[in-house]
């Protein structure tokens, strides 16, 4: 059952990345979407009885909806990155450095915050 809920999981975070590629404009986003999925910790993570693919829904999760807030400046973005980024947290607390990293660019971008 377990193993089912990951290969599903590995799909939508593939399904996220391609959207995030989109949203940032990169140059062929099939190309990197094809090439992530081939790696072998990808492939592991998501065939395997592990723990760690859901956290990087969630964190995947945080990362796009983060980036739809730096584009549009809308408050309820962030906050649902910020959701997506602890609820990672909880699944695994190595994501920590993730939320982290999200914290460092909020100063980064401080003067777009209201």
């Amino acid at each position: 059952m377990m193993k089912a809920l990951n290969a599903i999981t590995a799909g939508f975070c593939l399904f996220i990345l391609y959207k995030i590629l989109v949203e940032i404009k990169a140059l062929k986003p099939l190309y990197y979407l094809i090439f992530i999925a081939s790696c072998f910790g990808f492939m592991r993570f998501a065939t395997e009885n592990e723990t760690y693919i859901l956290p990087i829904l969630f964190d995947l999760g945080g990362t796009f909806f983060f980036i739809k807030y730096l584009k549009y400046l809308k408050n309820s973005y962030v906050l649902a990155s910020g959701l997506f980024f602890g609820i990672a947290v909880l699944f695994h607390q190595i994501h920590i450095f993730w939320y982290v990293g999200f914290g460092i660019a909020m100063l980064f971008y401080k003067d777009t915050f209201k």
